[in-house]
């Protein structure tokens, strides 16, 4: 039987380096290696930076350009600690830490730290509130001055009447905390004086809260007890009396303007008629005549809601140079004609804040049953507040006296469903009007941040789009990239 010889080919190692097969291999191989290379590179550079970016919807990790400005203006240092137990943080605690986080990264004056009060029992024992701090609470402290924060006035809640509890609805700890900055590091913090007996109304809460996030003391004021006398940073604040002032209080409030002392009045409209000769009396002598009559606003688009929701112009004021710069519109509500007066006191410069349109109209009969123009009206413009300075010393103006007029009452200018429409700007205007009484320049109006999430909600034209592409247009693109790849290896 005759033996089949097998014919092994001889492998040439040199004739496979020019394979195709083995250029395409090698350069997929070199391509590969460039890629990780690259990527491994990449994540080592980006893992030393410090990159963060707040995506969510109301910027909840992000410094408003407000906290950021008055940071970087410290003179001394400030310590921001946060009392929160390790390895215990939520979502909100979360929250408050980059924030923290923020105020370090804005200014070197401010040094953030972070103790554990259940290892560290003893560290609130320096403080008179030692026995109220609590886990979560923030101490912010400047040389000797301090203001502890309790975690829950770091947020605003909810009722939900399903569950019978309350809710986390925001988050207020940048107001909070900013506010509570300016507080340790102030030489001394302004006075509001609520002057009481004339049937004023008790002080909104939105107000309120204004006027507590700027670091303003309020304390109410009877002038027929208690002395009155004119200091630079300290306020007397007239709101919507229903009765007149007496003879007295005329006299005692004219000798406080006139020595350098500051006063805001809000004249809100009384349907009762009741007569105010001595408040007349006292806006006369600085220049000013509020008329009893209802300011209705004749062009659409200087109102919002209602003819009486005034959106007026702003007059070149420092008051109102920045609103009208960050174009935030004010609504005055049931106003009334703030007139300018002649009167001849070379010391007194009276200038207007804010005025309707030339298409407004006053009506003086406050029984009417129509907004529509009627005999006896009266026309616009209207000025509908008004700032006067009663110089009383040629060198030093902290020691002028100062008063504003704004011609509706604190519970409109705070009304809820004003502030609907224009968010901040009242608030904004009403502050920068009691900081330029009180010679502060620091105006502090934060808004809170919503912490509720919100649903994604698409329509149907949406959905059929989302679904033509993720079923019918992704899967095509693969189906031909893979075709086309398979057909150019076949003919290799």
């Amino acid at each position: 039987m005759a033996k089949s010889k097998i014919k092994i080919p001889k492998l040439n190692v040199k004739d496979s380096f020019k394979n195709n097969k083995f250029k395409y291999g090698g350069y997929a191989t070199l391509v590969t290696v460039i890629v990780l290379a690259i990527v491994i590179v990449l994540n080592m550079v980006i893992g030393t930076l410090d990159l963060k970016m707040d995506l969510s919807k109301n910027k909840l990790f992000t410094l408003s350009d407000n906290s950021k400005k008055i940071v970087k203006k410290l003179n001394s240092p400030v310590t921001i600690t946060g009392l929160y137990e390790e390895g215990k943080d939520n979502s909100t605690v979360t929250q408050v830490k980059e924030i923290l986080r923020q105020y370090k990264d804005s200014s070197k004056k401010v040094k953030v730290e972070y103790v554990d009060p259940v290892q560290h029992p003893g560290y609130v024992s320096g403080y008179k509130e030692a026995s109220s701090i609590q886990t979560g609470d923030l101490i912010i402290k400047s040389g000797s001055k301090y203001k502890v924060i309790s975690s829950s006035d770091l947020y605003d809640y909810s009722y939900d009447s399903s569950t019978y509890q309350q809710q986390v609805k925001s988050s207020t700890a940048e107001q909070k905390i900013t506010s509570a900055i300016l507080y340790v590091t102030s030489q001394k913090n302004p006075t509001i004086y609520m002057l009481q007996g004339h049937g004023e109304p008790d002080i909104n809460s939105n107000l309120s809260t204004a006027l507590e996030n700027n670091n303003y003391t309020v304390k109410d004021i009877n002038l027929l007890k208690d002395s009155l006398e004119a200091s630079s940073n300290n306020v007397v604040l007239f709101d919507s009396p229903s009765k007149d002032i007496t003879k007295y209080e005329l006299n005692k409030l004219k000798t406080f303007l006139n020595n350098g002392g500051k006063m805001m009045f809000l004249d809100a409209l009384v349907s009762s008629g009741n007569k105010t000769p001595n408040i007349d009396s006292l806006l006369n002598s600085f220049g000013l005549k509020v008329h009893k009559a209802l300011i209705i606003e004749g062009d659409a688009n200087y109102a919002v809601g209602s003819a009486i929701n005034v959106v007026p112009d702003y007059k070149s004021h420092d008051i109102t140079n920045p609103l009208s710069s960050s174009k935030e519109s004010v609504i005055i509500s049931t106003a009334q004609p703030i007139e300018t007066v002649k009167i001849k006191r070379d010391t007194l410069s009276v200038k207007p804040l804010i005025q309707s349109s030339k298409k407004s109209y006053a009506k003086t009969n406050l029984k009417s049953k129509t907004y529509t123009k009627e005999k006896g009206d009266l026309t616009g413009p209207f000025n509908l507040a008004v700032a006067v300075t009663n110089k009383t010393d040629a060198t030093d103006s902290s020691k002028d006296g100062k008063l504003i007029v704004i011609s509706t009452s604190d519970s409109l200018l705070f009304n809820s469903q004003i502030l609907q429409y224009n968010n901040s700007a009242n608030s904004d205007f009403f502050m920068n009007s009691v900081n330029w009484l009180a010679e502060k320049k620091d105006n502090l109006n934060i808004e809170a941040k919503d912490l509720q999430s919100e649903s994604l909600t698409i329509n149907s034209a949406q959905s059929i789009l989302i679904s033509g592409f993720v079923v019918i247009i992704i899967p095509l693109i693969v189906v031909i990239s893979g075709t086309t790849v398979w057909l150019r290896r076949r003919h290799l």
